[in-house]
């Protein structure tokens, strides 16, 4: 294409060239000349992927792998850390809300360097019924596996599986 541009910056840690290649109709990000990031026309983002269909595809040789790190060197991740959340959202006229979330949170400490790291999940939804209720998980499983399903004490379910229905009475 003749309306690309071309920025280059040298690593001098590792001694390698970053391209930049920019073009009107999408962008390009190489490591020498193998291409590791594209952008294209409509905002689609490629990471190990040149031709993304979604908004973000992630994709390599021996399988993808998404990572949410966390990243705090100067201190421990102890009981009760967040490690990382995904957070289903949308935005429209009255903003941006959040709908949905899964948590990854410590259940133990990690600081004795034995590759230990017991962590839970936590599944949130918003019920409609007030501005954000994402504060108590709809579902959790626990670091040993162990699942709780709407109950007072998802946090420690009693047993492998434990469930709590309510039924909400309806009439004039």
């Amino acid at each position: 294409s003749t309306d690309t541009n071309l920025t280059q910056h040298y690593d001098i840690t590792s001694g390698t060239y970053m391209n930049a290649e920019t073009r009107s109709a999408s962008h390009s990000f190489k490591i020498g000349t193998t291409e590791k990031m594209s952008i294209d026309s409509s905002g689609k983002v490629g990471i190990g992927y040149s031709s993304p269909a979604q908004i973000l595809t992630v994709a390599g040789a021996t399988g993808a792998s998404l990572g949410l790190f966390r990243n705090d060197a100067d201190s421990a991740i102890t009981v009760g850390n967040h490690l990382g959340q995904i957070e289903f959202s949308g935005k429209e006229t009255g903003g941006e809300r959040t709908g949905a979330m899964i948590r990854a949170t410590t259940t133990g400490s990690w600081e004795d360097n034995t590759n230990h790291s017991p962590t839970r999940l936590d599944f949130f939804t918003e019920d409609g019924t007030s501005t954000g209720n994402l504060s108590t998980p709809r579902m959790t499983i626990q670091e040993n596996g162990a699942v709780g399903i709407g109950t007072s004490s998802v946090t420690s379910p009693a047993g492998s599986l434990n469930m709590l229905r309510i039924q909400h009475a309806t009439g004039s």
